[in-house]
């Protein structure tokens, strides 16, 4: 959902941290027709041993931002090893 909001909602959040995040109903292709003027910064956090939200999830929606001009300052993108799904302790 952060991850939505970031592009549907750039007026309300400043940033945004989407956690194991993936997209429904087909966002994902949505999204890379986004045009807004504003990229809002977005950090994406998921476990490489994620068995409940595949982390090839995540890396989608980074491959979509980047293409979509995100840069590094506006995009950090951290793939925890040997993390799952459910890793605050």
């Amino acid at each position: 959902m952060a991850f939505i909001l970031a592009l549907e909602a750039p007026d309300v959040f400043a940033a945004v941290c989407s956690q194991s995040g993936f997209t429904e109903f087909g966002y994902d292709q949505r999204a890379q027709t986004y045009s807004g003027q504003r990229r809002t910064p977005i950090m994406l956090v998921h476990g490489v041993l994620d068995t409940d939200v595949q982390v090839g999830a995540s890396d989608t929606i980074h491959t979509i931002l980047k293409g979509l001009g995100w840069s590094d300052t506006e995009l950090v993108y951290l793939r925890l090893d040997n993390v799952a799904h459910r890793w605050q302790p």
